[in-house]
């Protein structure tokens, strides 16, 4: 049942992630209903409940017709699959410092589409994001500690945080700074933040490293196959993404695997 739950939750978040994904970009504003964008119709409720709707109108509008976008089904599957991969490794249990990791990699995912799609990786989501992830670990290492109440339990998550986020804003300032924005910009760095503020340090350097394999490597087939030239920009946001989840599946192994005891996500 929890399970249910959690996969319908993630469906109707995968909803709100794709209005995001359309709006903010653009500068518009979230609230309001969805329309088609052929014909601007403004959308029914029963058209607008995750995956079962586009599958019943088989991705088109009822109306003119107008393909609805395949990705919109995928975000909604990906959020609800990222809340089911964060119940998972908090033993299929509801907890406080799941809802951080699952709001953090959340905000992750939503960055990556956008980043992905329009080249921007908007303030209005990475800022907000950073800011309620950071209050969220904090709390959470408040609370985890054996004295909750105890001073010293505030200072050593507190300095954990700090940790974290200088070395996911100072990795990526280096690389601006060193190469005068060419290699990454200012929307990269917050992401680096929003990265530090879910990560426990060990952890967070996985997670980059995983992000720059995986983008070096895909990077080095697009100039194979000349898909890509030394100048074009490939979004790192969807890389970071990528590191940051393969963090989750793995980070703890391969830490361990190098003489490392790392805590649990969160």
């Amino acid at each position: 049942m929890v399970v249910l739950f959690i996969a319908l939750f993630g469906l109707a978040l995968g909803s709100f992630a794709n209005v995001l994904i359309d709006r903010v970009p653009m500068g518009k504003s979230i609230r309001g209903r969805s329309v088609c964008d052929r014909c601007r119709r403004r959308l029914r409720w029963w058209e607008l409940v995750p995956i079962v709707s586009a599958l019943i109108l088989r991705h088109r509008c009822r109306t003119c017709g107008g393909r609805i976008a395949f990705r919109n089904t995928a975000i909604e599957a990906g959020a609800a699959a990222i809340l089911l991969l964060v119940l998972w490794r908090h033993g299929g249990t509801v907890t406080f410092s799941g809802a951080v990791s699952a709001f953090g990699l959340l905000a992750l995912f939503v960055l990556a589409v956008i980043d992905l799609r329009a080249g921007v990786v908007p303030d209005q989501i990475s800022v907000p994001a950073i800011v309620i992830v950071v209050i969220g670990r904090l709390t959470t290492g408040v609370i985890a500690s054996p004295d909750a109440t105890s001073r010293g339990a505030a200072i050593s998550a507190l300095s954990t945080v700090v940790l974290s986020l200088a070395i996911g804003i100072g990795f990526f300032a280096v690389q601006r700074l060193v190469s005068r924005g060419k290699w990454v910009g200012d929307g990269d760095t917050r992401v680096g933040a929003l990265m530090g503020a879910l990560f426990a340090p060990a952890q967070l350097i996985v997670a980059i490293a995983a992000s720059y394999i995986v983008g070096g490597a895909i990077a080095g087939v697009l100039l194979l196959t000349h898909r890509a030239e030394r100048e074009s920009r490939i979004p790192l946001v969807p890389f970071l993404f990528v590191g940051s989840i393969v963090a989750v599946l793995f980070a703890e192994p391969i830490l361990r695997w190098y003489g490392f005891d790392p805590p649990l996500l969160g």
